[in-house]
């Protein structure tokens, strides 16, 4: 806001009419941020809540790991119970080979898959 000393009247200015459009803006991307992390636990579950019996914790752990940092690289993480346990292992193959997993990768985000699409 300026004043306009001659007329002693308040001016607008660019600034001033873009700051609502700016806090609404944020306020929009600090819901949507905030309610990822609320579904994390939903979407990719972590492997405390899963039950690995039998199988190696720390592979699972590796596994969520790629899952979600590798997975998101294209797109948003999909929440692995909507998928059966039949299906994820085609699922992984085909991302696997687009992004470019190694072999011990492919295995541990297989396994955390499986794992937690299996968990009630």
């Amino acid at each position: 806001m300026i004043l306009n000393e001659k007329r002693m009247k308040v001016v607008n200015t660019p600034g001033r009419r873009l700051l609502p459009k700016l806090c609404a803006a944020l306020a929009c991307f600090s819901v949507a941020l905030l309610s990822g992390c609320a579904n994390l636990e939903t979407t990719a579950p972590p492997v405390a809540m899963i039950s690995s019996r039998g199988k190696d914790s720390a592979s699972l752990e590796r596994g969520r790991r790629v899952y979600l940092e590798n997975c998101t690289r294209c797109h948003a993480p999909e929440a692995i119970r909507e998928y059966t346990a039949g299906r994820w292992p085609g699922i992984i193959a085909d991302m696997a080979e687009r992004s470019h997993l190694s072999a011990s990768q492919n295995h541990d985000v297989l396994a955390y898959v499986l794992a937690a699409s299996q968990a009630q």
